[in-house]
């Protein structure tokens, strides 16, 4: 293996550069980031240390599927194409578990699939969050978790929104004092009630008549208002949320 060292938004390759190798994250994290020929990006996920990229075009020999980028100085470990299929034919196991963690990353990016099609903004938002913390939270003694390196940039080309957007719903929940924003840093002060967002139907605020309602009333997040609730979203509006009938969790606002 050969060892290489990448400074901060230094790329590690690009979107259809040949694949010739295999990395391994030593020390740092990189991201995986998409980029359309109007310059936006989308940033499919991150690899810390311990992880590996690049084993798509490694295994087909096939183009780069997508940019690598430092998020901060890292070490790498390269292995080349001969090499690692070499040592995939005298270790079978090894073959095994590689496997299984495609597959994991395969799931991964059907839930992605899954999340921009079926999930608004906000829940995009917490669950983003919620992987991160997940990721490179710190955990502290009170329990609260704290994800460094995250900017508000990040989360937008992460969950497929504007800048804008993601900054309301971080408000939002600053509001609630479920996490706290500083520069650079997102602190999850609750993360339990955080993950309610996503995993529970009812809403926070709302009530068990709220629970019981029509399919026509389910939890805003996971499923967007229908019919008279089409308003809710980062584009709501007002005069629409009045007319909410059941005055649910999302239309108290008002």
């Amino acid at each position: 293996m050969v060892r290489r060292t990448f400074r901060k938004n230094e790329v590690v390759f690009h979107e259809g550069d040949q694949g010739t190798s295999l990395f391994v994250v030593e020390r740092g994290e990189v991201k995986i980031v998409l980029r359309s020929a109007e310059g936006k990006e989308a940033i499919l996920g991150f690899r810390a240390a311990g992880d590996f990229f690049g084993e798509m075009a490694l295994l087909d020999g096939e183009p780069r599927s997508a940019n690598v980028i430092a998020t901060e100085p890292c070490e790498v470990l390269i292995l080349r194409r001969d090499d690692f299929l070499r040592f995939i034919a005298e270790h079978p196991n090894v073959a095994v578990g590689l496997l299984a963690i495609l597959s994991q990353r395969l799931r991964s990016t059907t839930r992605l699939v899954h999340d921009a099609s079926f999930l608004n903004i906000r829940a995009r938002v917490v669950r983003a969050i919620l992987d991160l913390a997940s990721l490179r939270g710190i955990l502290g003694v009170d329990g609260e978790i704290s994800i460094p390196r995250l900017t508000q940039e990040d989360l937008a080309q992460m969950v497929g929104a504007t800048r804008e957007s993601v900054n309301k719903w971080l408000k939002y929940y600053e509001r609630l004092s479920v996490l706290t924003l500083t520069r650079g840093r997102v602190i999850v002060k609750r993360p339990q009630r955080l993950r309610q967002e996503i995993y529970q139907e009812q809403p926070w605020a709302g009530s068990a008549r709220h629970e019981r309602s029509s399919d026509r009333h389910r939890h805003p997040l996971v499923h967007g208002h229908q019919g008279q609730h089409a308003h809710v979203g980062a584009g709501s509006n007002i005069d629409a949320r009045r007319r909410c009938q059941t005055r649910c969790a999302c239309c108290r606002r008002d």
